[in-house]
């Protein structure tokens, strides 16, 4: 085997540049002893804008995942203002609001008779 065959070439993770280390004898590797010598080994660094547009996905999966059930804060701030006008107790309200999560359609949550009656039912129950 030629001095050519024996070195392996490095790049710098700090400054990118390709180095090149002359070996006495050829390294091999204690698995498979497939030559480790004649070959480029590079760092393996992901781009910043990479890890932005990663990051960016999995935030907006696991913000629909999450709020999946929950109603808009608009929808919310009714249910809970009708709630306080026709029975006025806030932690029964709050209480009625919360236990409607996940099940509310949001074209009936537009009208108030229907809003009133559901969330009175649910109010009674959260302050019994």
């Amino acid at each position: 085997m030629d001095n050519e065959e024996k070195k392996i070439d490095l790049e710098c993770s700090n400054c990118f540049t390709e180095n090149t280390v002359h070996l006495s004898s050829n390294i091999k590797c204690k698995k498979c002893e497939e030559s480790l010598t004649g070959k480029l080994y590079k760092s393996f660094i992901l781009s910043a804008g990479l890890m932005l547009g990663i990051g960016a996905i999995s935030g907006a999966v696991i913000d629909d995942t999450v709020n999946l059930n929950r109603a808009s804060v608009k929808t919310e701030h009714y249910m809970m203002m009708t709630c306080l006008k026709h029975l006025g107790n806030e932690k029964g309200c709050l209480c009625a609001v919360e236990s409607m999560s996940g099940i509310i359609d949001a074209n009936r949550a537009r009208s108030e008779s229907w809003r009133k009656k559901e969330l009175e039912s649910r109010y009674y129950d959260c302050i019994d």
